[in-house]
């Protein structure tokens, strides 16, 4: 029988077991590895947006999409679909290998349609490239 999410504990086991994947996967670390400088400090910040999202317990203010914005521009577009479908796939993946039940579900659930939302916002708020004469 696997664990249940039921507090802060859970997601912080799911936050560094997720991301200790993320590191290492060949086409996502990349991008990780140089958009988050301090990886304390943005566990913190990851801890606090999934305890709002799960659990309905912590106060996150932020903007998800913006900071992906940033690194898109910063990795010229380089975000694909395929690059958040396999981050979609790598936290379900995760959830599952740790977790079950209610909470373990709405988590997967908030994960795949985040990559899905990040993506397509993220997709239709890039500015057309300009042409250099």
């Amino acid at each position: 029988m696997k664990a249940q999410i039921r507090s802060k504990f859970e997601i912080e086991i799911l936050i560094d077991t997720f991301y200790e994947k993320v590191l290492e996967h060949e086409e996502l670390s990349r991008f990780f590895s140089s958009a988050v400088l301090n990886w304390d400090f943005h566990k913190k910040i990851f801890v606090s947006y999934w305890s709002k999202q799960i659990l309905f317990t912590d106060t996150y203010e932020g903007s998800p999409l913006h900071r992906h914005i940033d690194v898109d521009q910063k990795f010229e577009r380089g975000f694909t679909k395929h690059h958040f479908d396999e981050w979609a796939r790598l936290w379900v993946e995760t959830i599952d290998i740790l977790f079950e039940g209610e909470k373990a579900d709405l988590a997967k659930e908030s994960g795949v349609n985040m990559a899905k939302n990040i993506y397509l916002k993220m997709f239709f708020n890039r500015k057309p490239k300009t042409l250099s004469i």
